[in-house]
C-alpha cells in the first residue's frame, strides 16, 4: 500500500482529499452514440459546482485508492452489496465489499470505515458526506462516479478480478466514469452494461465530454461523440482490441 509519505511524493497529496461522492440535483446529458438510453432509476444531474480540474483530482485519488486496495488484498473490490442474507460477508472477505465502502480507508476515511465495521452498511442511509465521491455537488449524499457492471466488464457479478487480469490492458479499460445521473453514494446502483442495449448517458449536460478513470489510473476527458464501438471496447476487458481513445 502506498504510505502517506509516498502519497505526498506523488503530487497527489496536494489534491483536496475529497473525491468520492455526493451530489445535488442531477440532470441527464448525452454522451457519445445517439443510441444511448435516457437515465433511469437515478437523479438527473444539474447544478454541478465542482470545477473540471477538481473532478480530475477526485478521480486521480480514487484511482490511487483502487490500486492500493488491489495491492493490499490481491483483488479489486466489488460493485455489489451482499444479498438479503448478508452473503458474501464483506467484513470477512473485503474484496466482496462495494467499492465506495472498500476504498474509504485509502481515501483517509478510516474513521468512517471503522464506524461501519461489522454492520450491514449496505442497509444504512448515507449520513455523512464523502467529498471524494462528488462529481460536483456539495450538499447532498449523491454521487456521479459510477462503474459499469455486467458481462465482460471489470465489475461482473460473481467474479473476482485483479488489475493484472484485465486482458485488454489497464490503459484500454474503463474503471470509473462520470455518469449523467447521480445515486446515493451508499447505493450499489451502477451502470449495467448489455452489449445488446443502448449505453447510459455520461457527463455533465453543459460539457461536450465526460471524465473517465482508466484502470491504469490515468484520467481522460472523452468526447461525447466517441464512436459507440470504441466506447463498448473500453467497457469490456477481453475483446482483444487496442483502443485509440479520442480527446
Amino acid at each position: 500500500m502506498t504510505s502517506r509519505r509516498d502519497f505526498l511524493k506523488t503530487g497527489l497529496g496536494t489534491l483536496a482529499l475529497a473525491a468520492l461522492g455526493c451530489g445535488k440535483d442531477n440532470s441527464a446529458s448525452t454522451t457519445g452514440p445517439t443510441s444511448q438510453a435516457p437515465p433511469a432509476g437515478g437523479v438527473p444531474v444539474s447544478g454541478w459546482t465542482k470545477a473540471p480540474q477538481l473532478i480530475n483530482k477526485d478521480l486521480q485519488m480514487i484511482g490511487l485508492a483502487f490500486h492500493n486496495f488491489n495491492h493490499a488484498t490481491g483483488w479489486l473490490p466489488s460493485a455489489f452489496h451482499p444479498d438479503a442474507s448478508g452473503q458474501p460477508n464483506p467484513w470477512q472477505q473485503p474484496w466482496t465489499m462495494h467499492w465506495r465502502f472498500a476504498l474509504l480507508p485509502y481515501l483517509e476515511h478510516q474513521n468512517l470505515y471503522n464506524s461501519l465495521r461489522n454492520k450491514p452498511y449496505w442497509k444504512q442511509p448515507p449520513t455523512q458526506l464523502v467529498q471524494e465521491y462528488s462529481a460536483g455537488m456539495s450538499d447532498s449524499m449523491l454521487t456521479n462516479y459510477r462503474v459499469f457492471t455486467g458481462p465482460r466488464t471489470i465489475f461482473e457479478r460473481g467474479r473476482q478480478l485483479k488489475l493484472q487480469q484485465i486482458k485488454d490492458g489497464t490503459s484500454n479499460t474503463l474503471l470509473v466514469v462520470e455518469a449523467a445521473e447521480a445515486v446515493p453514494w451508499t447505493s450499489d446502483r451502477e451502470l449495467p452494461y448489455d452489449p445488446g442495449k443502448p449505453l447510459p448517458r455520461l457527463g455533465h449536460p453543459d460539457r461536450n465530454f465526460f471524465f473517465a478513470l482508466l484502470a491504469d489510473g490515468s484520467i481522460r476527458k472523452i468526447p461525447k461523440t466517441i464512436d459507440e464501438r470504441t466506447l463498448r471496447n473500453l467497457i469490456t476487458i477481453d475483446d482483444g482490441q487496442i483502443v485509440d481513445i479520442p480527446g
